[in-house]
């Protein structure tokens, strides 16, 4: 799983605005494509699971 979270100005608690579930194994990295709803991730299984991003 692969997570972004962010700080609210106003609260000291971070917030989780997506995840990303889907591979088997330890997600170890992850790439935002920044003009497209997507992303890129590498996991330790070689797995490519079908990973839709849409805002929520």
């Amino acid at each position: 799983m692969a997570a972004e979270i962010h700080s609210r100005p106003q609260s000291s608690r971070p917030v989780l605005l997506s995840k990303i579930e889907g591979h088997q194994e330890a997600g170890t990295a992850a790439l935002l494509i920044p003009k497209e709803d997507g992303v890129i991730t590498a996991s330790e299984d070689r797995s490519s699971p079908h990973l839709p991003v849409g805002s929520q």
